[in-house]
């Protein structure tokens, strides 16, 4: 019973870091995407220097944007769960301070991960479909993406012993 809930929350730990790695890799991948289709981009020429230092300045100013805007999030989830805490830690001056503690955690844990499974929603259903050439017959973006990472992991298989030494580091 107990080893099974250390693998599950093994496997859970595995699995956030990842998705957290996954996030940035989309977070940067998207935000040129996004700064070439803004209104301040049109009419430019995309081989000027001038338009390449003004997609620069507002991929600043984008990434900046959506930076505050997460850190304002958080705040607000710390905010609230202050709030869910003490609600919890007042109302319930009965229970064992010891599964009243777990339980105002079990119940923040659950408000963090409904706030990050709102928050992806909302940003998958307003981003638009990717630009550039379309995928080959028969996958999707998925599929795709993990046959070119198979791709990649067969170049990188000669030199695991370096791939080995810089996870060690």
């Amino acid at each position: 019973q107990d080893s099974d809930q250390k693998v599950f929350a093994a496997f859970l730990l595995v699995m956030s870091n990842v998705s957290y790695g996954a996030s940035y890799v989309f977070y940067n991948a998207y935000l040129p995407v996004l700064c070439e289709a803004h209104e301040s981009m049109a009419g430019t020429s995309r081989a000027s220097q001038t338009w390449r230092k003004a997609r620069l300045a507002l991929e600043e100013v984008v990434s900046n944007i959506g930076f505050m805007a997460g850190y304002a999030g958080g705040l607000f989830m710390t905010v609230l769960n202050i709030i869910v805490t003490a609600a919890i830690v007042l109302t319930n001056k009965d229970m064992d301070p010891t599964i009243r503690s777990s339980y105002a955690a079990r119940v923040n844990i659950m408000f963090a991960g409904l706030w990050w499974f709102t928050g992806s929603i909302v940003s998958l259903k307003g981003l638009k479909d990717r630009p550039g050439p379309p995928l080959p017959a028969g996958q999707n973006v998925i599929t795709a993406a993990w046959k070119r990472g198979n791709f990649g992991s067969y170049h990188i298989s000669p030199h695991i012993q370096l791939c080995m030494c810089k996870a060690a580091v």
